[in-house]
């Protein structure tokens, strides 16, 4: 599938082409395409329109940045986007503190009554909840800055890693959601065609939440919801795989140079 067929996933406002352009990364994680995914999330990152300090959509878009350039090699451009990723990521976190989380949209005819009388407790869960997606996708941020080294097999903090970004992600996600899914089996199996599906499923994932976007509370909480669902994390057997995927072989001739032209172009 190239680039053109891409499943269109649009919403209405300024972030739709970022949205079309990281969705299109994630559908040739997919299909194994590992260099044509990134040079989809250097795209995205690219034409990412900043506006507001408060810039969750822009943390992820770093951080897609930074594993679009492991998966190009490209190890000193990828170490520069995770510490851009780090730094939105924590400051989104800080600025959930005095961020504005309106009333509206509560649940059940008991919901409505406490926003009513007592609204502190459910801002409060609310504001708790917006702080939990934020600090799951920094964890994705550190665990894929993991990569980085290029000796998984002798890593001691990768298996640590994984068992706790797998229960921050349960809690964030759900225990069945494709991020843990994706930790599951990377330390299960060396097969990349059961990543890929399991790609396959966050692309399924991502195309159920349109709706539940589209009527977040406010713009800043439906930034947040996207960009977290948004954050691609990284699955081990891509670069712990024994053989060289037919995608990096069909282009090891030509794979530097467009690749340093890739990152080059990319603002950081």
């Amino acid at each position: 599938m190239n680039s053109e067929n891409c499943a269109l996933f649009e919403f209405a406002d300024k972030t739709a082409d970022w949205t079309k352009s990281t969705l299109c990364g994630f559908e040739h994680l997919a299909g194994l395409r590992f260099s044509d995914a990134a040079r989809r999330w250097l795209a995205a990152e690219n034409i990412l329109i900043r506006t507001t300090a408060f810039d969750p959509v822009g943390a992820a878009s770093k951080s897609n940045a930074a594993a679009a350039c492991l998966l190009l090699g490209h190890y000193q451009a990828a170490m520069r986007f995770f510490d851009a990723a780090e730094d939105e990521w924590r400051r989104t976190t800080d600025a959930l503190a005095t961020l504005d989380v309106p009333m509206a949209g509560a649940s059940s005819s008991f919901h409505f009554h406490l926003a009513a009388t007592v609204p502190g407790p459910l801002i409060a869960a609310r504001r708790e909840r917006y702080v939990q997606l934020a600090e799951t996708a920094l964890a994705i941020v550190r665990f894929n800055r993991l990569f980085i080294t290029g000796h998984l097999e002798t890593s001691r903090s990768l298996p640590d890693s994984a068992r706790g970004l797998t229960l921050l992600l349960s809690d964030a996600f759900g225990p069945a959601s494709p991020e843990v899914r994706l930790l599951s089996a990377s330390a299960a199996v060396n097969d990349l065609s059961v990543i890929g599906e399991i790609y396959a499923a966050k692309i399924a994932d991502i195309a159920g939440r349109p709706a539940t976007l589209l009527t977040a509370l406010s713009p800043e909480c439906e930034q947040l919801e996207r960009a977290t669902l948004m954050t691609a994390l990284l699955a081990v057997p891509i670069f712990a795989r024994p053989h060289q995927s037919a995608d990096a072989a069909s282009n090891r001739i030509s794979h530097h140079e467009t690749s340093q032209n890739d990152v080059r172009h990319v603002r950081l």
